[in-house]
């Protein structure tokens, strides 16, 4: 085909060509290697020509699973060229799969919050667990009890996701090139899951600050409540505490750090390995 067809070709057919261009040395010397065979032994030649019409129409896309496990993996074309619309994609699916889960999880997260401060605070236990939390917190304070500091929270987890995906990808791609790493590296993995999440930590613990402290005020006051509003508890925090305060607790999440560094390799690992094991007939990228 053309150049101009070519560069026309949809991702499949541009992954399949790949997927042929990568076995090509493998399949040349096995064709060598087969036909040297033949001439020694005219009887495997009838039998291989009783086959080859059937195998003929699979010659394009067939790679074993052998020459599949034991080629590099094939990176989508985002994943190699790491475009603006490449990091675009990426924190937008971030965002929005961060917000969506921010929502649905509201209630856990304040009954988790609530149950870890409430000995500091009460020098006691008023819930002694996370179902009992959910109808005390229910009962007294209402539905929108559950969705205390909601605001704050999605915003903390969507500019999370928001700037983490985009820095894990861009920490790989140098890493790699600094290290002349292969980027299917778990060591490279996992130092890009660290210095992503060392960044986003920094830029949104403000936001988790003003979120703990919405979701647990009810413990600092049974009056007025201390925060109004998100905006009203930043300015009061920056007030009456100075900028530092915003920085509580980010040490304590650097130690958080350790989960993004054991999720994220793992998750490329395993996502390398179906890519690999599945079927050359659909080679799609996977996100």
């Amino acid at each position: 085909p053309s150049a101009h067809q070519a560069g026309k070709a949809s991702p499949e057919a541009r992954n399949a060509a790949d997927w042929l261009q990568m076995s090509a040395y493998s399949r040349t010397a096995n064709i060598q290697s087969t036909g040297s065979a033949l001439q020694r032994d005219p009887t495997k030649s009838a039998q291989a020509g009783e086959s080859a019409s059937g195998q003929r129409a699979f010659d394009v896309l067939d790679v074993s699973r052998e020459q599949r496990t034991s080629l590099p993996l094939m990176a989508s074309p985002s994943e190699t060229t790491l475009t603006a619309p490449h990091y675009m994609a990426k924190a937008v699916a971030g965002t929005i799969s961060g917000l969506t889960a921010a929502v649905l999880c509201s209630p856990l997260d304040v009954a988790k919050t609530r149950i870890q401060v409430q000995s500091a605070a009460l020098h006691g236990h008023k819930y002694s667990g996370v179902l009992t939390a959910l109808l005390t917190i229910y009962r007294e304070e209402g539905f929108r009890g559950w969705y205390q500091g909601l605001a704050p929270m999605m915003c903390s987890v969507g500019v999370f996701w928001c700037c983490y995906f985009p820095c894990y990808d861009y920490s790989k791609s140098l890493i790699s090139a600094a290290t002349s790493t292969g980027a299917d590296s778990p060591l490279v993995h996992m130092a890009a899951a660290g210095v992503s999440g060392l960044f986003t930590d920094v830029v949104t613990n403000p936001l988790w600050v003003v979120r703990t402290r919405l979701a647990t005020q009810v413990f600092v006051s049974t009056g007025p409540p201390v925060y109004e509003s998100m905006l009203h508890a930043f300015r009061k925090i920056a007030r009456e505490e100075g900028y530092s305060a915003f920085f509580a607790g980010l040490r304590a999440s650097f130690l958080g750090l350790s989960h993004i560094m054991i999720q994220f390799p793992l998750y490329e690992q395993l996502k390398t390995k179906w890519q690999r094991d599945r079927a050359p007939s659909d080679l799609r990228p996977i996100i």
